[in-house]
């Protein structure tokens, strides 16, 4: 009995995290897309050493990227361009994605393009 409820409890939870309740926009593409940024400017850094200032600089700036894009949305489109982007040269590159080029998310900073 207490393990079906913990189960139910637990997808309740799951369906609830799964939505934004101001657009029934899956909030896992947020977080998706700004973990991959983070994952490639912090990559951009190679092997050099973080130190616990720059970290929770880091930090910082992905708790409020997610914040913005949830705030504000990504679309599908937007997504694959930034999840498109494999090394740091091409997240560099991102903002001649069609999608991105179109309307580009206000927490996600590109290097200028060649126009």
């Amino acid at each position: 009995m207490r393990l079906s409820l913990v189960l139910a409890l637990g997808l309740v939870a799951a369906a609830a995290c799964g939505h934004s309740s101001e657009d029934d926009q899956p909030t896992d593409l947020c977080q998706s897309a700004v973990d991959h940024v983070m994952t490639l400017v912090n990559g951009g850094f190679g092997d050099a050493k973080v130190s616990a200032s720059e970290r929770l600089a880091m930090d910082t700036a992905r708790s409020a990227s997610l914040a913005k894009c949830r705030a504000e949305g990504i679309t599908q489109a937007q997504a694959d361009c930034i999840l498109a982007a494999r090394t740091f040269e091409q997240f560099m590159a991102m903002g001649t994605c069609p999608a991105l080029h179109e309307k580009k998310p206000s927490w996600l900073i590109l290097a200028p393009t060649l126009e």
